[in-house]
Formats: C-alpha cells, structure tokens, sequence
C-alpha cells in the first residue's frame, strides 16, 4: 500500500481560507454589536444572523484544516485506489478492474468508472506522485 498527502500547498490554502473566514466572522460580529448599540434592530439582527452562519463555516472549516494535517489524499492498493476528497469523512474506493479509461490534464487525472468520470486533483499531490500516479493509471487503461 502506497499513500499520498495532501501537499503543503493543499494545506496553506486551507489555512488562508481559515484565516479569512475567521477574519469575516470577527467582522460581522463587530459591526451587528455596533448596528444594535445604534438602534437599529432590523439591520443588527440581519447582520447578526450572518455573523452565525459565518461562525458555522468557520467551524466547518477548522475542523477541515485539523483533519486535512492527518489525512491521506490517496491510498493506493494492489487492485484498488481509494481517494479522500478532504470534504467527505469516507474516502471512496475504487477497483482498477473497473477503470474504462483515464487521461492526463492540467486539472489532474481524470478516469471513467462505469457511466461516472472522477478526476483526481493534482493541486494537491506534489510533481514526483502526479509522475507515480500515472504510471499506474496508465497501466490500467
């Protein structure tokens, strides 16, 4: 069993995309308090209500960015492959016997499974297990 992580480039967006949502968040907040302090109610709570929406995504997001440190991108098997697509908590497993074709992009590689096509993104591998991965691929094609 081979595994690939997700790469430090992978990582360092997710912590921007932390950073700004937590920046946001702390915004909205401020500026609901001081739309309430000023009278006015329906401006506050609109605002406010964004701010709780903003506090969930936030949540969402460092939960994403603690999981993403541990995480494997892709296990690769003997016959199979399984990918984390850091969104999901279940990885989804794929048999190579069931590969109809794979291709090389600049997106990443893409592959057909039945009537479904799957790309593996590879924003988040570094160049040396782009170059391993598609010797596999393309064995199995």
């Amino acid at each position: 069993m081979k595994v690939y992580k997700f790469s430090e480039a992978a990582k360092s967006q997710m912590r921007k995309q932390l950073s700004t949502s937590i920046l946001l968040t702390v915004l909205l907040f401020i500026i609901s308090i001081g739309l309430l302090v000023t009278k006015s109610d329906f401006y506050g709570r609109l605002v406010l209500a964004f701010a709780l929406i903003g506090l969930i995504l936030t949540i969402t997001i460092i939960k994403k960015v603690r999981r993403l440190n541990e995480a494997a991108y892709i296990k690769l098997f003997k016959d199979k492959i399984e990918i984390n697509n850091n969104v999901d908590e279940k990885s989804k497993t794929f048999y190579f016997k069931d590969i109809k074709s794979s291709t090389l992009s600049k997106k990443g590689i893409g592959f057909y499974v039945g009537q479904k096509d799957y790309r593996i993104i590879t924003s988040f591998l570094e160049k040396s297990e782009i170059d391993e991965l598609w010797k596999v691929f393309s064995k199995h094609r």
